[in-house]
């Protein structure tokens, strides 16, 4: 149990500290997208540049942050009947959620490599003015999955042991 909690406290401030950062990269892309708007509205000069700039930064802000908003248990959820259950019963509701939850991760993480490595081998760049290589933005969709399962992982252990809690 020990090496667990060592591990799960790394990967648990590992997601907090990327999704604490990420939040910067939204900050940027709003002044940015600001500019842009100002450049092509006031000026008629818009910048696509700063369109291909912004899909890079959300990609990235979504994908690597995910496993902050699953360690925060900040996703989406429609706890109308389960609000209604003990709090045993939504452990192991929860317990049973980690299924679905970790084929489509799996998925993700599978599909994501396979993209990530085609873009490396084939050289791929994104078609546009800046013509950036593709492979920096893919490698965070099979980086984004291994967070989130690790800390659906960790999330099942704490629920399995809360489930057989006697103190519950």
């Amino acid at each position: 149990m020990k090496f667990f909690k060592k591990i799960a406290g790394m990967i648990e401030s590992t997601n907090r500290l990327l999704g604490h950062h990420l939040g910067w990269i939204i900050l940027i892309i709003s002044v940015l997208i600001g500019y842009d708007t100002i450049m092509r509205y006031f000026f008629k000069h818009p910048n696509e540049w700063v369109q291909e700039a912004a899909l890079y930064g959300f990609g990235i802000f979504a994908l690597l942050g995910s496993g902050y908003v699953q360690l925060c248990k900040s996703h989406i959820r429609t706890d109308v009947l389960s609000a209604r259950l003990s709090p045993r019963t939504q452990t192991f509701l929860n317990i049973f959620y980690f299924i679905p939850a970790v084929v489509f991760v799996i998925a993700l993480l599978v599909a994501g490599w396979d993209i990530f490595s085609m873009a490396v081998t084939q050289n791929q760049k994104r078609a546009g003015t800046l013509a950036w290589p593709l492979w920096p933005y893919l490698w965070t969709i099979p980086l984004g999955a291994i967070l989130i399962l690790f800390q659906l992982v960790i999330d099942l252990v704490k629920n399995i042991i809360k489930a057989f809690d006697e103190k519950q």
